[in-house]
């Protein structure tokens, strides 16, 4: 019987390492570093993602801010569509509205924004989308895109459209504010 709880404890503690919490906020570089952003006071790391930033507050179920940066040939894997630096903002965008309804969760996708936008000194798009969950949950995703010679930069916040979206709204455009390629 100890031995079964010193494996459960060790079990559990182990799993602590999955999360880091950042009480005041703090600099974050994506695994390859070719960004770094800062992370939103009290939300926590996904540390076991090991090619992307994934922030949450309350859970990834709930809300959470992904940033990532793609090489050319795996930004929309399931288009299997290559891209490059010279690609438009507004093309990039038409790549992401696909790859995502290509989704069965996000056939139902409806686009509520779409313009240009600056991701740091990039030139890129800011796309505003809302897809309804099977349980009948509405989910606002909200995202910027941009490429440059390093590869495609794609962040996005998603989030339940009642209470939570427009409540961590303003954390995910001070992540994007401070979005800096290196």
């Amino acid at each position: 019987m100890k031995h079964l709880i010193t494996i459960a404890l060790a079990l559990g503690l182990s799993g602590c390492a999955a999360w880091t919490h950042y009480p005041q906020g703090g600099t974050l570089a994506d695994p390859s570093g070719r960004f770094s952003i800062q992370a939103p006071p009290d939300w926590v790391r996904n540390n076991l993602a090991s090619d992307r930033i994934l922030l949450t507050r309350d859970g990834p179920h709930t809300q959470q801010i992904v940033l990532a940066r793609h090489d050319f040939d795996k930004a929309f894997p399931r288009l299997k569509k290559t891209v490059d630096a010279k690609t438009l903002p507004t093309e990039l965008a038409e790549l992401a509205v696909a790859e995502m309804k290509s989704q069965d969760a996000m056939a139902n996708l409806r686009i509520l924004d779409s313009r240009p936008a600056r991701l740091g000194p990039l030139l890129g798009f800011r796309l505003h989308v809302r897809y309804r969950t099977d349980a009948g949950l509405t989910i606002d995703r909200l995202g910027y895109g941009a490429v440059s010679e390093k590869g495609v930069f794609l962040l996005s916040y998603t989030a339940p459209q009642l209470h939570y979206f427009e409540r961590d709204l303003p954390a995910f455009e001070r992540v994007v504010a401070s979005f800096k390629p290196v």
